[in-house]
């Protein structure tokens, strides 16, 4: 139920989970996919060592921001999905998705000891789940803001609907 590298849920465990809050339909919540921006240079000039160090001090990251009881999952590669249940209102997701976008933004230092400064960027989709609407149906909507997102200019989040 947990990714190796980074210590997150998994996207099985991710999925799990959506789909009990979705159907409990307790309250706000919403879903993000957060997708990395310009990650395959970091692999390819610094190492995939280096790459997965990146991943992981992301991962912290996302977790740091988040509430306690939010969930963050490492869907594959440099892709992230968050949980945000008992939202007081909607719209507090733009909030959230700000603030991701803000940890991920500050200079990485993969390598102790080292002078490399990484820096990382996301596109973030959002959706308000609802109820009536299939997981599936959502999960679709959520990953098609965050191409948009990727598409309008990168560093940002789109919320869709």
């Amino acid at each position: 139920t947990h990714d190796q590298l980074t210590g997150l849920a998994n996207r099985e465990a991710f999925l799990s989970r959506l789909t009990t809050v979705a159907q409990a339909a307790e309250g706000h919540a919403a879903v993000l996919f957060v997708d990395l921006d310009r990650f395959k240079p970091i692999n390819e000039a610094l190492g995939h060592p280096v790459g997965d160090r990146v991943l992981a001090i992301v991962a912290e990251r996302l977790t740091e921001a988040l509430r306690p009881g939010d969930l963050v999952a490492r869907l594959g590669g440099d892709e992230f999905g968050v949980l945000c249940e008992r939202l007081t209102a909607p719209d507090d997701v733009e909030t959230v998705a700000t603030r991701l976008l803000d940890a991920l933004r500050r200079p990485i230092h993969p390598v102790a000891g080292a002078d490399t400064e990484v820096r990382v960027d996301a596109s973030i989709g959002i959706t308000t789940l609802d109820p009536h609407e299939p997981v599936e149906t959502q999960l679709s909507q959520v990953d098609r803001a965050m191409r948009e997102a990727k598409v309008t200019g990168r560093g940002r989040w789109i919320r869709y609907g």
